[in-house]
């Protein structure tokens, strides 16, 4: 299907056709909120969130004031359409990077990004040589010459660029070694310095401030059974980062998906959350999850869908071990004839931000969402100062918007 008539085709609402469900309560456009009830509509929806959470506020890391203005935007938000929302709120030691990292080679100083919740360096900074290392995850050592101690990492960046990424993929909690990621193409010139034995110098600074609070916005529409189907997304970004595909968007598809279904009662209860932390180790999923297995809400969830950055691209990748449900979303996107192609992507379906949940005994049906990216923005932008707003396709939401919209309305009947 074109591109041009995939949205004249939507202008219906097209997963809320009676078809698609016959027991389901049937969605129209009077039902429907009059401000998402077409495709030109929920594309002006998209352009207004965009806009208050990433153009206006900037990077939103958890535990900052711009993440706590954001949080308020999507509370007000699900308020609009569901009945009842409430905060997790989780009391963490907050990390903050102070002034600019430095790290030279030689002569030349290389662009770095600090890993989010490793300790910073002595005033002063660390020096030494660079040796490979042999840890995982790990590039290379900072190795100081007198001592021989190692005294920082350096990691490489899985895209091009140097980009944050957090501490546990280094460390099991905040504070352990300094740690810092580089671009892919100063592998040579790392590579070199190893054998040359060329001194490096590294220098950044870190605080962290103690009983700093943070929360994610959970929504509910009751069903007429209290099984819920549960859609998610993070709302908080690495510090460097404003975060338009990682994550706003997939945010504002699910925020979309919550308003259609709104005065409705479905089979399920429905549940939608912005979830914060997610790159600082998971920080709101695992209060939650430990929330929720004290108060033995875990066993009502029957599916469990997390979206991360479904919009590089039209074709979503579903990471999920589960063929039944793969199958399921494909029916979905053949009967809806929706642009794009889901990917199935064999893993867990519980992995990722869902980790938290498995971990605590859920026994739901899972799938980790994101998408094949096209182009050069995933590349250039992830992690990145430059994952602005102008890089997001309305197209894009709205084929995760009437994929993941038709498969709730197929998961009331199972």
């Amino acid at each position: 299907m074109k591109r041009r008539d995939f949205i004249r085709a939507a202008a219906g609402t097209a997963f809320v056709a009676p078809v698609m469900v016959k027991s389901s309560p049937v969605l129209t456009a009077e039902k429907v909120g009059d401000f998402i009830a077409t495709p030109e509509k929920r594309a002006e929806y998209l352009a207004h969130m965009l806009k208050a959470l990433v153009t206006d506020l900037g990077p939103r890391t958890v535990g900052s004031p711009e993440y706590d203005k954001a949080a308020a935007i999507v509370k007000r938000e699900m308020e609009r359409s569901l009945p009842a929302v409430e905060l997790d709120t989780v009391t963490f030691d907050r990390w903050v990077l102070i002034g600019t990292p430095e790290f030279t080679v030689g002569d030349k100083q290389i662009e770095i990004c600090p890993s989010h919740g490793t300790s910073g360096t002595p005033p002063g900074g660390i020096a030494g040589v660079l040796k490979k290392s042999e840890k995982s995850q790990i590039a290379y050592e900072i190795v100081d010459t007198a001592s021989g101690k190692t005294t920082g990492y350096v990691t490489i960046s899985p895209k091009i660029k140097a980009a944050p990424r957090p501490y546990w993929f280094y460390d099991d909690k905040p504070g352990g070694m300094p740690n810092v990621n580089i671009g892919k193409p100063d592998i040579p010139m790392l590579d070199e310095a190893v054998g040359n034995k060329t001194r490096v110098k590294l220098s950044y600074r870190t605080r962290f401030i103690p009983n700093a609070k943070t929360s994610s916005i959970i929504g509910k529409l009751p069903g007429e059974s209290t099984d819920e189907i549960v859609y998610y997304a993070h709302l908080d970004t690495v510090y460097n980062s404003p975060g338009a595909n990682d994550n706003a968007a997939s945010l504002i598809m699910v925020l979309l998906i919550a308003h259609a279904f709104a005065g409705t009662k479905p089979k399920k209860t429905l549940t939608f959350i912005a979830t914060t932390g997610e790159e600082y180790g998971y920080l709101g999923t695992k209060h939650l999850a430990e929330k929720w297995k004290r108060d033995g809400s875990l066993g009502r969830i029957k599916y469990i869908l997390d979206f991360d950055s479904v919009t590089w691209g039209p074709d979503m990748t579903l990471i999920t071990n589960d063929e039944a449900l793969v199958s399921l979303v494909r029916s979905v996107d053949g009967d809806l004839d929706i642009p794009g192609t889901p990917e199935w992507r064999k893993g867990d379906g519980l992995g990722r931000e869902t980790m938290p949940f498995r971990d605590a005994g859920i026994q739901a049906r899972g799938i980790v969402v994101d998408s094949v990216p096209v182009g050069e923005v995933n590349n250039l932008c992830w992690h990145r100062p430059d994952d602005v707003a102008k890089y997001i396709s309305p197209e894009y939401v709205e084929i995760a918007f009437q994929l993941f919209g038709g498969l709730m309305k197929r998961l009331q009947d199972l």
